[in-house]
Parts: C-alpha cells; sequence; structure tokens
C-alpha cells in the first residue's frame, strides 16, 4: 500500500473551517494519514499532529491561486497523491476494503485520476473495469465537473496539466454548488444538525443536476 498524502488548497477567507475539517477527517478516517494544508496566514488553532500548513504565496483575492498551487506540486517528489477542498467535511466512515482496491490502478497509465468520493455516480458515467467484485466507473466526457478538486488521488503530471494559471477560468468555474457550505451552515445556525444539513444540501444540488 503506497502512502499518499493529502494536500487541501485553503485560503483565508476559509480558514474558519480548519478547527472541524480536521476533527472529522480523523474521527471518520480511521487509519494514519498525512495531511496538508497549502494556503497563506496559518490558522489560529492548533493542527492535529498529521497535519501540517504550508505557506505558499499571499492571499491576493484569485490572482494567484492557480499559480501558487502549480509552483508548489512542481516542487514536490510525489509521483501521486490526494487533493481535497477545504469544505468538503467527511461524514462517515471511510470504506478502506474499496479504498485499497482503488489504489491498484495507480499504475495504470490509462488513470490521471481516482475519485475517491461517490461524487460520479450522480453524474452520466461508464463502466470502466471490474476489481474483486468492485466495479469502476468513469465519467463521460459530456459530464458537467468531469474533473474536480471532490476527494481524489491524483496522477502528478495529470494535475498540473488540468490546472490553469488562469484567473479567469477560476471565476467561470465558481458555480453556485460551491457554495454549499455557507449554505449548510446557514441551516446549522437555525437548529439544523450539521449532518442533516449536509445530507439537505447534497440532496438538493444533486436534485438539480438531474433535472438540468
Amino acid at each position: 500500500m503506497k502512502d499518499l498524502t493529502l494536500y487541501i488548497p485553503t485560503c483565508d477567507s476559509y480558514l474558519f473551517l480548519v478547527k472541524p475539517y480536521t476533527f472529522l477527517f480523523n474521527k471518520f478516517w480511521n487509519r494514519p494519514q498525512k495531511v496538508v494544508y497549502l494556503g497563506y496566514d496559518k490558522p489560529k488553532c492548533d493542527l492535529p499532529d498529521n497535519f501540517d500548513f504550508i505557506t505558499i504565496g499571499n492571499d491576493d483575492d484569485l490572482k494567484n491561486w492557480s499559480s501558487d498551487l502549480i509552483n508548489f506540486f512542481n516542487s514536490i517528489d510525489d509521483e501521486h497523491f490526494m487533493v481535497c477542498t477545504d469544505d468538503l467535511f467527511l461524514v462517515d466512515y471511510t470504506n478502506f476494503e474499496v479504498y485499497d482496491k482503488l489504489l491498484k490502478y495507480l499504475d495504470n497509465p490509462k488513470v490521471g485520476r481516482i475519485n475517491v468520493s461517490r461524487d460520479t455516480v450522480n453524474r452520466p458515467h461508464k463502466d470502466f473495469d471490474t476489481s474483486e467484485g468492485l466495479t469502476i466507473i468513469e465519467a463521460k466526457q459530456s459530464a458537467d465537473y468531469r474533473i474536480s478538486l471532490s476527494l481524489s488521488i491524483w496522477r502528478r503530471d495529470y494535475f498540473l496539466k488540468n490546472l490553469k494559471p488562469n484567473k479567469k477560468t477560476l471565476e467561470k468555474s465558481m458555480t453556485k454548488e460551491l457554495y454549499a457550505t455557507e449554505k449548510v451552515l446557514n441551516l446549522t445556525k437555525k437548529g439544523i444538525p450539521f449532518r442533516d444539513a449536509y445530507k439537505k444540501i447534497t440532496k438538493s444540488f444533486v436534485n438539480q443536476l438531474n433535472n438540468a
């Protein structure tokens, strides 16, 4: 089994998510895992022992965000790594039986990204392979958000190929579903438990995608 570092890009505006993210991650990713935040100002809260924070530049409102990430990932030696956005919380225990089966595809030259969430199930897809009773699916070329920063394993060259240093490209991708976390937090302020709020918002966006 390969030890893959999980990198979490963040920015100063989302540092308030660090504390709940680290708690939920260590609760539901119930085996040792190195996690590294990539951001700007360091969070004021203490990080668990398996978390680290690397400053990659100055927070300048998207202007150089992708360029800062490109520079960082060009500087490391990892052939494969995981990446996840800072607002996608784990809310249930990780199925490592499935995860370990997916790791076998790291050496497949046709595989540049492995989505380890169920995100692809909700988009147009086709069968890619089967492994020990597990059906591996592939998002169709026509699927929206075929490549995203949901929790995934990346091959470094493929990741860098698809990460573009362009502010307009980033702004175009900032569609309303990217603000799901704010919607969840607003529901929790009204007294709805976080898990229930998360499921409610997720279901609403899935329904929107299916009806699009």
